[in-house]
């Protein structure tokens, strides 16, 4: 992809990136897109019906996340909104690029924040792409990986970053276990190996050693040397985060993630687990906050919509949460997720159950063999027989999500029953 100048700036649609005197700041991919189609008219008013059409094509939203997104491009660039040197509102029109575009035909840039070298650039994109956390994007950043390894046999990172992306494919659903376990390992095998002394290498080996072999004490240690030789890391401590709430260690948790959020604010990555680590302490208003914030700029991302629609269950918004849930399904076509299919049903019954209507239809109930989803719809609706013979079934398979049943709130209404403290002794963890 073509980069540019702007006003000193360099600007690097692939990476994502505004670099300027040696400084590097990572924009939301829509808040990029954007940019990109201003620049594609310099000086000229470009209008919200034409950014909604290009850059939310087939995504339903509203006049709001241009707005949103045009904040973050004017942090981002220093721009100031009453006197901007760059980006011009024009009320009731839509935005104008002020300042010319200088479009860089060669491959080398002269910017001492720019990447050294192609691999790093491919890096970059793969962690960008793996924080989106969409099945397209991490297939994507599959490719990327495969592709450095391909050239760089060597590149301990590049099989790191390839684990962890195989990892959330896993957790979408889109992949099963049985499939996907072997390449995580042999990839998390390979980056140790290369470099084992490498945060991310510590910390594909840490999620390993925790998501499929249940060895906490371990996968922390490692989580503790990656934060010592990577503590300007925003994703070491984001991992690290989610680990630490799934012990119910919810204050480290979320200092953890305001540490990931301090260290890189545009993160999705960092900013999700804000939520997550809020929303597993029960602090239900700040968890909201942190999923509005993410869904601002990726509004297709699947967990920070299920974070933001349980919250507001949580407050006692169950309209407003069967809402988001089905503006999240309305983005995704014919395949919809199974963990906001299940949350909406599992919504639905809960409101229905409250009106005095017992007996209501899981609609979703036939649409996953996910034990742990379906456990959670389950136990949400007192239905606490069934949802401990799907957890069973989950602890015979070693299935990875298990480790969400000690982490969120849906399965509050198990921990009071005796098979709950037996269930999670099993897979090495304590109420």
């Amino acid at each position: 992809m073509q980069r540019f100048r702007l006003q000193g700036r360099v600007i690097f649609p692939e990476l994502s990136l505004v670099a300027a005197r040696g400084i590097s700041v990572r924009l939301e991919p829509k808040a990029m897109e954007l940019l990109l189609e201003l620049a594609k008219y310099p000086r000229e008013v470009v209008s919200k019906t034409h950014i909604l059409q290009t850059v939310w094509a087939g995504v339903f939203v509203c006049e709001d996340v241009i707005a949103n997104a045009v904040c973050a491009l004017r942090k981002a660039l220093g721009d100031e909104t009453k006197s901007p040197s760059l980006i011009q509102t024009v009320p009731k029109r839509g935005y104008r690029l002020l300042s010319p575009v200088e479009w860089v035909t060669s491959d080398i840039v002269s910017d001492p924040s720019a990447p050294p070298n192609d691999v790093n650039r491919y890096i970059l994109r793969a962690r960008h792409l793996r924080h989106e956390e969409t099945v397209p994007s991490l297939n994507s950043a599959c490719a990327y990986c495969e592709e450095i390894i391909r050239q760089e046999p060597n590149c301990a990172v590049a099989y790191a970053e390839l684990a962890l992306a195989l990892l959330l494919l896993e957790k979408l659903g889109a992949v099963r276990r049985q499939d996907v376990e072997p390449k995580v390992r042999t990839a998390v095998d390979h980056a140790v190996r290369l470099d084992e002394r490498a945060s991310m290498s510590l910390i594909c080996l840490a999620k390993q050693e925790y998501r499929y072999d249940w060895q906490w004490e371990k996968a922390e240690q490692h989580f503790r040397k990656a934060v010592e030789v990577g503590s300007t890391e925003s994703d070491v401590f984001a991992e690290f985060s989610i680990m630490l709430s799934v012990l119910r260690r919810f204050e480290e948790s979320l200092d953890h993630a305001r540490m990931a959020c301090s260290l890189d604010a545009m993160s999705p990555a960092a900013r999700l687990q804000a939520g997550h680590a809020n929303y597993a302490s029960g602090r239900w208003n700040a968890a909201a906050a942190e999923y509005r914030h993410l869904l601002r700029f990726t509004p297709q991302h699947v967990f920070a919509r299920w974070g933001l629609a349980d919250a507001l269950t949580r407050v006692r918004k169950p309209h407003e949460a069967m809402a988001i849930l089905e503006q999240g399904l309305s983005m995704v076509g014919a395949d919809p997720p199974a963990l906001l299919l299940i949350a909406l049903s599992r919504i639905r019954a809960m409101t229905a159950s409250s009106r005095g209507r017992p007996g209501y239809h899981y609609e979703a109930e036939e649409g996953t063999q996910d034990p742990v989803l379906l456990a959670e719809l389950y136990g949400s609706c007192g239905e606490t027989a069934k949802a401990f013979k799907q957890l069973e079934e989950a602890v015979e398979t070693k299935h990875y999500r298990l480790s969400a049943v000690n982490m969120f709130p849906q399965f509050d209404p198990l921990r009071a029953d005796q098979s709950y403290g037996r269930l999670v002794q099993r897979i090495g963890l304590r109420q």
